[in-house]
């Protein structure tokens, strides 16, 4: 069974005069004979993992979940807010696995 988790992109921001990274992951788990893709999200201060979440059970299109992970980072999503968002983006992808709509 594989199960990873793989640094996709970093992002800094700074919020009251301090900066915090946030480092974006897409997961993978097999099941069966099916990858099915994830994404997890940590925010950092000084090497110190402030937030952390995870959401496993995306898709199995990888193109699908890295189109996703990319919006995740364009918008500097933290952890706190991920589940939310996600909920909203993954009601727009169809039967097909592709998202339909940029968030």
């Amino acid at each position: 069974m594989v199960n990873e988790n793989v640094l996709y992109g970093t992002k800094v921001i700074w919020a009251e005069k301090q900066s915090f990274t946030l480092n974006y992951y897409v997961t993978r788990v097999q099941v069966g004979n099916k990858m099915i893709f994830g994404i997890s999200i940590k925010k950092l201060h000084n090497e110190r993992i402030l937030e952390k979440e995870t959401v496993a059970n995306i898709s199995d299109r990888y193109e699908t979940v890295r189109e996703i992970v990319n919006m995740l980072i364009e918008h500097a999503v933290t952890p706190v807010s991920m589940v939310n968002i996600l909920d909203d983006v993954t009601e727009d992808i169809g039967d097909t696995g592709i998202l339909s709509r940029a968030c």
